[in-house]
């Protein structure tokens, strides 16, 4: 044989398992598998991609931390190669906090005054303490159980948790801000996926995986939110719990008890050369919640 067509040959031989490489994703992420967040998005997700490939880009999912650890240890799971992609966030609990209690409705600042409720972030325990409350931690898996038997008298949660996570089993009352409004807490999510594993994507299972993400995933992620939250609102008042909203006035009070939460925040992020007052008016600027 012509040494240039062996060489040719040998040439295709190693190109083609490159080009034909499968990959299979470790997808790891703190709710149950029945959450809307691995229905609605990282599903279907996975779906698309594995379209898009022709197969070769499959999933695996690992929910309610089936990998070991804690909520709150994703980022190393997916740093340290543990997961390949983790769906997570800085306090580990979804969108925005409405108050979800068990014996006593909460109405208006006063409401929070010696109400133990469970919440996942620092700055949502300081707000909740700001209030008159009582923040205790806990990962969302165990938040049901907690007030069945009484350990805390209710929840700051996500809509979208209500069900999957039987909130709606133990709980009669919910309160939360009018639209546009914001809400006494929140947290930023994010999907992280593992370096080294996008770098060793051939180019064009790493061009799917570009594609799938970024800006179409936070719109999926944005309506998937909303879209639950708005039918959640309505299963939870069609079986009888009753659903506060505060009023103008109650929310104003609410912002004045827990300015210095918020100037301590922007202190804390200044300290490490970030201008906390601008970080937060973007963010009210972009979720609207300037009121």
């Amino acid at each position: 044989m012509n040494y240039r067509n062996l060489i040719a040959v040998a040439a295709l031989a190693v190109a083609l398992p490159a080009a034909a490489q499968e990959v299979t994703l470790k997808i790891a992420h703190f709710l149950p598998s029945a959450a809307p967040t691995q229905q609605k998005v990282l599903q279907p997700w996975c779906d698309e991609m594995g379209k898009q490939s022709n197969g070769r880009i499959k999933c695996q999912f690992y929910p309610a931390m089936q990998l070991g650890g804690t909520p709150a240890q994703l980022v190393d799971q997916v740093k340290n190669g543990v997961a390949d992609v983790v769906w997570t966030g800085p306090g580990y609990s979804a969108g925005r906090f409405p108050v979800h209690t068990a014996k006593k409705e909460i109405v208006g600042l006063t409401g929070f005054a010696g109400m133990k409720l469970r919440t996942s972030t620092r700055v949502g325990a300081k707000t909740l303490a700001a209030l008159g409350g009582s923040p205790v931690a806990m990962p969302p898996a165990q938040v049901t159980e907690a007030i069945a038997k009484g350990v805390v008298d209710g929840s700051l949660g996500a809509w979208e948790l209500v069900f999957p996570t039987k909130l709606s089993e133990v709980t009669k009352f919910h309160a939360q801000p009018a639209a546009g409004v914001a809400h006494p807490t929140a947290t930023v999510l994010t999907v992280l996926m593992n370096k080294a594993k996008y770098d060793g994507l051939p180019a064009d299972l790493k061009a799917i995986v570009d594609k799938t993400t970024g800006e179409v995933m936070v719109g999926k992620f944005g309506a998937m939110f909303d879209d639950f939250a708005a039918d959640t609102r309505k299963r939870i008042a069609a079986q009888g719990n009753k659903i506060t909203t505060f009023s103008a006035t109650q929310v104003a009070a609410m912002k004045q008890a827990t300015a210095s939460v918020e100037d301590e925040w922007a202190k804390q992020v200044g300290e490490k050369g970030l201008d906390g007052k601008k970080l937060i008016a973007s963010a009210r600027e972009l979720t609207g919640t300037n009121k």
